[in-house]
């Protein structure tokens, strides 16, 4: 989504715990983005309870639709990112 930027995700994940590295890209699913916390209990706290859920509106603006999200755990313990672009 256009409308996500790295400084959304930053706000809305850093209120678990230390987010470490975030990189986002386009897929086959559409607007992905992996989070990178310095403990494994963060990240199981920072699904618990924003899977299914939509970002919050005040960090969207308010002409913007509402984005669910839908987190699943990576299978790579690092987030290595190759090329970065003005998205990520």
């Amino acid at each position: 989504s256009q409308t996500v930027t790295v400084d959304i995700l930053q706000a809305l994940f850093s209120t678990f715990g230390n987010v470490e590295k975030i990189a986002t890209f386009e897929k086959g699913q559409g607007f992905q983005a992996l989070i990178q916390y310095d403990q494994p209990t963060t990240a199981n706290n920072a699904r618990t309870s924003l899977d299914g859920r939509p970002i919050p509106q005040y960090l969207l603006g308010p002409m913007t639709l509402p984005v669910n999200m839908r987190i699943n755990f990576s299978s790579r313990d690092d987030i290595t990112v190759k090329f970065q672009g003005p998205k990520s």
